[in-house]
C-alpha cells in the first residue's frame, strides 16, 4: 500500500479529509493534518438568498477575518477586487455551510491556533474530528487563525515535518 500525506487548513482541511476518501479508495494509506478546521463549528445559517447581506455586513465580515494588511482592500474605491473577494469568501462559506462529512478510518493530526478557537470547559477539544477518524493527535499553536503561517509558523512546520516522517 503507498503512503500519502495531506495537509490542508481551514476549509482546506475539509478539502484534504474528502481527498483522503478518494485516495482511500485507490489503495493509498493516508494521514492528513488538519489546520484550524472545526467540524462541530460549521456554520449552519443562510444568508438572505444565500448571499451576503449589505456592504456594511460584508465590510465587517471580512476585517474580522482577513489579515490587517488586506483592510485597506474593503474600503478601498476598487469595486471589482472587493467584488472578486466578496464572492469568493461567500463561496466558501456556502460550501462551508453545506458540508455534512462521513467518518473515514484515517489518521488525523489537528492543528488548532490557541488565540482563534477558545472553548468553554465543556466545549468538544477534538472540534468534531474525533468522531469521523480512527485515531486523533491534537497539537496547540501560538497565535490566532490567519497567523498561523506567521506566529505559529514553527510549531506548525514541526507538526507536519514529524507526520511526514512517522512510520
Amino acid at each position: 500500500m503507498k503512503k500519502i500525506s495531506i495537509a490542508g487548513y481551514s476549509l482546506g482541511g475539509f478539502v484534504g479529509f474528502e481527498l483522503a476518501r478518494l485516495l482511500q479508495r485507490e489503495n493509498f494509506e493516508v494521514r492528513l493534518l488538519v489546520v484550524d478546521a472545526p467540524v462541530s463549528l460549521l456554520p449552519r445559517r443562510q444568508w438572505a438568498g444565500g448571499r451576503l447581506a449589505s456592504k456594511a455586513e460584508v465590510r465587517v465580515r471580512l476585517q474580522n477575518v482577513l489579515p490587517e494588511s488586506l483592510h485597506g482592500i474593503i474600503n478601498s474605491k476598487r469595486r471589482s477586487s472587493m467584488l472578486s473577494l466578496r464572492r469568493v469568501i461567500a463561496a466558501s462559506f456556502a460550501a462551508w455551510r453545506a458540508y455534512d462529512p462521513e467518518p473515514l478510518d484515517i489518521d488525523l493530526t489537528l492543528i488548532r491556533s490557541v488565540e482563534t478557537l477558545k472553548e468553554e470547559p465543556s466545549a468538544d477539544r477534538s472540534l468534531g474530528w474525533a468522531k469521523l477518524v480512527r485515531s486523533l493527535q491534537i497539537k496547540m499553536i501560538p497565535g490566532a487563525h490567519l497567523e498561523v503561517f506567521r506566529a505559529g509558523s514553527m510549531d506548525l512546520a514541526r507538526a507536519i515535518e514529524e507526520m511526514v516522517n512517522r512510520p
